[in-house]
């Protein structure tokens, strides 16, 4: 196998139109065709894993050395868990912010490094989002709305849309060592999985695909955990409104990714001063 890089790389591959961004922080994402051939089969051999109707492609590309390679997958998945912490932070203070409570009240914000009104700025404009002057009769004359409603409520339905494909599709995922493919998996919704090795594989390199599996599942896994979070929000305040509010789904989308990139922020501002 060739050593290749020592960068490990993690991809989320989408089919069509443009790629956007992983809402996690985790993976880069790219484009793929819809009927795009999987990266690796034996030159002359017919893959045993067909790929027509794949819509999202997980691949991971780790450094040959495996111990590097294990860093590097457990650095991802300690990301993902703090990105699972960010959501239960988000669910948290959205149900706070229904019920009246000051964002922050229970926490130590001085210790964040950020003064009270900041950590609330995502509580500000979701207020703002929400007030009844933005209703469906304000939305339908085009005043009164936020000044980039239509690029949040994009973003909203681009968000959507991936989950669905990613609920639509097995899930592929594809791991690579030094560039050179190891390993690549089809998951079923049932739970099966049907795996294609590389020959002369290592224990080790056949562990690190595994885990490989198990993060991409894991991180789909948050999508749809966010999708849910996100609906359940728009929902919640629904019910709380007197005034339909078409925004509401995506005041509640942008706030959870406010609350998700300021936590990141808190977290890159202590590790800077630690």
């Amino acid at each position: 196998m060739n050593p290749g890089s020592t960068e490990a790389i993690f991809q989320l591959s989408l089919p069509g139109g443009t790629p956007g961004e992983d809402v996690l922080g985790l993976w880069q994402t790219t484009t793929a065709p819809a009927q795009a051939e999987l990266a690796f089969a034996s030159p002359g051999e017919p893959a045993p894993l067909t790929v027509e109707d794949v819509a999202v492609v997980w691949r991971v590309n780790l450094p040959f050395d495996t111990r590097l390679a294990g860093a590097a997958l457990q650095q991802q998945q300690a990301a993902l868990r703090l990105a699972n912490q960010d959501l239960a932070a988000a669910q948290i203070r959205l149900e706070a912010f229904a019920s009246g409570q000051p964002p922050g009240s229970d926490l130590p914000v001085q210790s964040f490094g950020i003064e009270q009104v900041d950590f609330a700025a995502p509580e500000a404009e979701l207020a703002g989002w929400l007030a009844p002057s933005q209703g469906i009769m304000s939305f339908a004359l085009g005043i009164s709305l936020p000044q980039d409603w239509q690029d949040s409520a994009q973003e909203a339905l681009d968000f959507f849309s991936k989950v669905r494909q990613m609920l639509a599709h097995y899930a592929y995922v594809e791991s690579s060592a030094g560039e050179s493919p190891t390993g690549r998996t089809a998951v079923s919704w049932a739970g099966d999985f049907e795996t294609l090795w590389q020959r002369g594989l290592s224990a080790d390199q056949l562990l690190l695909h595994s885990k490989s599996v198990e993060l991409a599942l894991a991180s789909r896994q948050a999508w749809v955990k966010m999708a849910m979070l996100v609906t359940q929000g728009a929902a919640l305040f629904g019910l709380l409104s007197s005034t339909g509010n078409p925004l509401m789904i995506p005041a509640v989308y942008k706030f959870i990714r406010q609350v998700m990139e300021q936590y990141r922020e808190i977290r890159r501002v202590q590790a800077i001063t630690a």
